[in-house]
């Protein structure tokens, strides 16, 4: 019977069986994800829980929240990010926003990135 939260034991199944993690790892970090989805333990991991934790993953601004967890351990400090979001765009007046000329030469435009 299911009892409807995921406990720490379960986390450290997930982390070790399905993402392959090597224990000794999960075993080192396994209390700090757990305060990190729980809110220092105030909360049980629930399935709404669980999706909040993928919208930060997925939506998150920084990369400190709890679904920096989700898909395995990374630490803050290795965390690097390939293709960062500029999220400047949806703070500049419409009017000097620079549209997006691809037979533009790079050393002519100010544009940082593409709204897509």
């Amino acid at each position: 019977m299911s009892s409807g939260t995921i406990s720490r034991e379960e986390l450290r199944a997930f982390y070790t069986m399905f993402l392959g993690i090597d224990f000794r790892v999960v075993n080192e970090t396994l209390e700090a994800i757990h305060k990190a989805m729980t809110d220092g333990g105030r909360h049980k991991i629930t399935y709404d829980l669980f999706k909040l934790c993928f919208a930060n993953f997925l939506l998150g601004k920084y990369p400190n929240g709890p679904g920096q967890y989700l898909f395995g351990i990374c630490s803050p400090q290795t965390l690097e990010c390939s293709f960062p979001i500029d999220y400047s765009a949806l703070n500049t007046h419409p009017d000097d926003l620079e549209p997006y000329d691809p037979d533009k030469d790079k050393s002519q435009s100010n544009r940082r990135s593409v709204i897509v």
